[in-house]
């Protein structure tokens, strides 16, 4: 084990400090932006995207495999099905094999919002996280990696 001198123990904990300190704001941030962009009635708010998304990748799902493949609840996939239905983004269908299975899939439409959304989401993350080498974008991503698996331990 490595012993660290007082001056750099005190800065790491200063460092570790306004890490925590940047990720309450952070994930506090995302958050306000779940809640603001879910008001917009048939619009795809922030919180879709990862359902939608598993959606455009696989093509069809059942609910409850669209919750694993979401890492959403069924409860929570049910209630933003039933928005996205409405909006016409997301049609159910019989399974043509078991009519007992119910799938969900994408509609024209819904696959077109979409790529639309996911698209103006990308070039902003891009503009935002433009200045940062790709040193710097692989040091965070290990952190954030780092505390994905912390946060699964506690």
């Amino acid at each position: 084990m490595t012993t660290v001198a007082p001056a750099a123990a005190a800065n790491r904990e200063e460092a570790l400090e306004e890490l925590g300190l940047a990720l309450q704001e952070m994930l506090a941030a995302h958050r306000r932006l779940r809640s603001r962009d879910s008001r917009h009635t048939g619009a795809i708010g922030f919180a879709h995207l990862r359902l939608m998304g598993a959606l455009r990748r696989e093509g069809s799902l059942t609910a409850s495999g669209l919750a694993a493949a979401a890492d959403l609840s069924p409860a929570t996939v049910t209630e933003m099905l039933d928005t996205l239905v409405g909006a016409g983004f997301v049609e159910r269908q019989r399974d043509e094999v078991d009519r007992r299975v119910v799938r969900v899939a994408l509609t024209p439409a819904g696959r077109k919002a979409f790529d639309a959304k996911r698209q103006r989401f990308v070039a902003a993350w891009n503009r935002e996280l433009a200045d940062l080498d790709p040193e710097a974008l692989a040091a965070a991503t290990v952190v954030l990696q780092r505390l994905e698996s912390y946060f699964d331990r506690l």
